[in-house]
């Protein structure tokens, strides 16, 4: 299952300035991935639940979650990494939160950005405790949002392609080609009167109709 983001329409009054448009221009954009019945999901170290596979900035992302902690967290913490999925790079920078039952985003944690190659897994041993996330579900599902924002854009820009023209590499070819030519010319020099020491030269040339 895929999911799609959406972004959220911006209306502007007034003139942004300079400042607020360079701002603007990085945008985030988020996900926000619910685990249902999460005190039931298994506590155990290094047992993870995945979300569905999602769409963003054109690549595919899955979050890993391991609700009892991974061999590197510390007692009583949950553990949440990013997983890119597609099979090109993508420099993004990247965070997580928890929606809570009053619409608040907490236990914010925002990374440095980061070249996701294909395969790549990054994330935080130490997300929050479990007991502060329990008190914070809504209707027993844990809600995390998974913030992307990206910093370069990695697509090459392919140059437009242009036929090459076969014609001035033929006529190089056939220049001066007396088997092939279709017209021959022969230019003669003629000889000044009462120079009789000159004599009459001719030069032939050979032509081609393309």
């Amino acid at each position: 299952m895929s999911v799609q983001t959406r972004r959220i329409a911006k209306i502007d009054v007034g003139t942004p300035s300079e400042e607020f448009l360079s701002q603007d221009s990085r945008e985030w954009e988020a996900i926000e991935v619910r685990f249902h019945d999460f005190v039931n999901l298994p506590a155990t170290r290094d047992v993870e639940a995945n979300s569905p596979e999602f769409t963003c900035f054109g690549h595919q992302w899955r979050l890993t979650l391991y609700p009892g902690g991974e061999e590197d967290s510390d007692d009583e913490m949950i553990a949440a990494y990013l997983e890119h999925l597609s099979d090109e790079s993508m420099k993004i920078r990247f965070g997580f939160y928890v929606r809570t039952k009053r619409d608040e985003a907490k236990y914010n944690k925002v990374f440095a950005a980061y070249n996701f190659e294909p395969g790549m897994i990054k994330g935080t041993a130490d997300f929050t405790e479990r007991s502060d996330i329990i008190s914070d579900l809504i209707d027993g599902s844990l809600i995390i949002g998974v913030r992307l924002m990206q910093t370069e854009t990695n697509v090459p820009l392919s140059m437009p392609f242009v036929a090459e023209n076969p014609l001035p590499k033929t006529i190089l070819n056939k220049f001066m080609d007396d088997e092939s030519s279709d017209v021959v010319f022969e230019v003669s020099s003629g000889v000044a009167m009462g120079d009789p020491k000159r004599t009459k030269t001719s030069t032939t040339f050979y032509a081609h109709r393309f």
